[in-house]
């Protein structure tokens, strides 16, 4: 698990320290730093794939499938505006292990991307945690057509109706799914189908309401889409793999909301998993237990200060407080959390 990362001149950080818990929540007005500190941990896992500078930031030169796409704005924007490197330092509990892993990476940007210093990547203890790193980016156009029975769902969700066909072999799992989509959808579900192609091996997922109308995943809503998809990917992550997320809500009807804090925070316990997340919703929020959202990490740009700010819930002075008094919904809205940095 990522317990700490601090941040020296990467993109809009000047020097910040910020605690991770198993589930982390971003929040801050947009533009504030939540995507700049994911893109962060998403350069870590480029590491694992022992790539040269140039390439984790730029991307890779190949062609393939699988190509290594980059860091957002590259290395023309990974150093902070007039510096010409970033350096990156973290704190990891690697899986079956009792102690902590601190490990630094710098990077100089111009003018050919490339590490300060020389690491042997092999030797670090905590490689297995920087390969689980995954961002989970689920896009419902990817999720609507056909795929092959497999157990990979991709980055975007496509082979999403083979992925989904895969699991549904299993009948708990299967009755498991259904009784998640039927509390999540109206009018309520009552099973889950495929459309075969024998020939070529491909499926396409059915989704079966409460007298017999089928719907294909070309008509699910998207809502719908993501949250499946997300239930599927956080259930068969490897145990303590890290899961990025961005605005983990959309799509989502506010009244549903509580199904999905109520299954992250299950599944962190449950699976040993690590899920940073951003969002925009006040009724997320106000959803979390009181752990969780006291772990959450708010972001702001204030005039006095150069650079991203990131604070905890819990170390905001007076947040408890507040919190007790107007409610966590009225504070997210206003801007308090913001205001209090």
């Amino acid at each position: 698990m990522l317990t700490r990362l601090r941040l020296t001149n990467f993109k809009s950080f000047v020097d910040e320290e910020i605690e991770l818990a198993p589930l982390t929540f971003l929040v801050g007005a947009n533009a504030s730093g939540k995507s700049n500190l994911l893109d962060a941990i998403w350069f870590l896992h480029g590491l694992s794939l022992l790539l040269s500078a140039d390439d984790i930031l730029n991307g890779e030169k190949r062609s393939a499938g699988n190509r290594w796409e980059g860091i957002r704005g590259g290395s023309a924007e990974a150093a902070r505006y007039g510096e010409s490197s970033f350096a990156l330092e973290s704190t990891w509990y690697p899986v079956g292990k009792s102690a902590s892993h601190r490990f630094r990476i710098e990077c100089t940007t111009k003018p050919t991307p490339v590490f300060s210093a020389a690491f042997n990547f092999d030797e670090e203890p905590l490689s297995d945690g920087l390969r689980q790193i995954r961002w989970l980016d689920l896009e419902p156009r990817q999720m609507r057509g056909y795929g092959s029975r497999s157990p990979i769902l991709g980055e975007q969700g496509e082979n999403f109706s083979g992925f989904l066909a895969q699991l549904c072999d299993d009948p708990e799992e299967r009755a498991s799914l259904v009784d998640w989509l039927a509390a999540l959808c109206a009018p309520e579900l009552t099973d889950l189908d495929f459309i075969e192609v024998p020939e070529v091996g491909d499926v396409l997922a059915v989704l079966i309401e409460k007298g017999g109308q089928r719907i294909t995943a070309r008509s699910i809503s998207d809502g719908t889409l993501r949250f499946l998809g997300t239930l599927m990917a956080l259930r068969t992550a490897d145990p303590g793999s890290v899961v990025l997320l961005e605005e983990i809500e959309a799509g989502l009807h506010p009244s549903r909301i509580n199904l999905l804090i109520h299954f992250l925070e299950m599944v962190i316990r449950e699976r040993g998993l690590q899920i940073i997340a951003t969002t925009h919703s006040p009724v997320v929020l106000e959803w979390l237990s009181e752990e969780a959202l006291g772990n959450t990490v708010v972001f702001g740009r204030v005039p006095d200060h150069e650079g991203t700010i990131a604070r905890r819930l819990r170390a905001i002075p007076h947040f408890q407080e507040v919190v007790a008094r107007t409610g966590i919904a009225e504070m997210f809205s206003i801007g308090w959390l913001e205001m209090a940095l």
